[in-house]
C-alpha cells in the first residue's frame, strides 16, 4: 500500500489556508493497482499579531512582553499579592524538548532567549495551581 500527501497553501488577507489531498492506492499480490481512495483534510488559522499578553493568573496580572517576536530577552512583569506563589517558566521547542526553564524572581524579570536557535517555542509560566502558555518565535 503507497500512501500519498499533497499538499498546498494559500495565503488570502489575514487568514492562511491550507489544503491537503490524501490519496490511498491499494494492489493486489500481482502488483496491480486495485484501488484508489482521496480524502480532503484543510485547516485554517489567523495570522499572529504582534501584541502584548496580559493575563489573569491567580489573582496576578502578568504581562509577557514583545510577544509573538523575540529577540534577546523576554520580559515578565507581574503584581505579586500575598497569596502568590512563586511562578517558574519553560521554553520548549516545537518537539517538547525543554530548553530553558527557571524561577521568576522579583516582580520584574528577564529571560535571556539570545542563545536559543531562531524557531517557533512555547513559553510556559506557571506556579502551583495554574499554567499560562504563550507561543514564541524567534528571529
Amino acid at each position: 500500500m503507497i500512501r500519498l500527501l499533497l499538499c498546498c497553501s494559500f495565503l488570502l488577507s489575514n487568514i492562511v489556508y491550507t489544503h491537503a489531498q490524501h490519496t490511498v492506492y491499494k494492489y493486489d499480490n500481482m502488483g496491480n493497482c486495485i484501488s484508489r481512495t482521496y480524502e480532503n483534510l484543510s485547516v485554517e488559522s489567523k495570522k499572529l499579531q504582534k501584541k502584548d499578553s496580559i493575563s489573569t493568573f491567580n489573582l496576578t496580572k502578568i504581562t509577557i512582553f514583545p510577544v509573538p517576536y523575540v529577540s534577546d530577552a523576554i520580559n515578565v512583569n507581574f503584581l505579586p499579592n500575598k497569596a502568590t506563589n512563586p511562578l517558574t517558566y519553560a521554553i520548549t521547542n516545537m518537539s517538547g524538548q525543554v530548553e530553558l526553564k527557571g524561577q521568576i524572581l522579583g516582580s520584574t524579570y528577564s529571560i535571556t532567549v539570545s542563545d536559543l536557535a531562531p524557531g517557533i517555542y512555547i513559553l510556559t509560566v506557571s506556579d502551583l495551581n495554574k499554567r499560562v502558555s504563550y507561543k514564541i518565535i524567534k528571529k
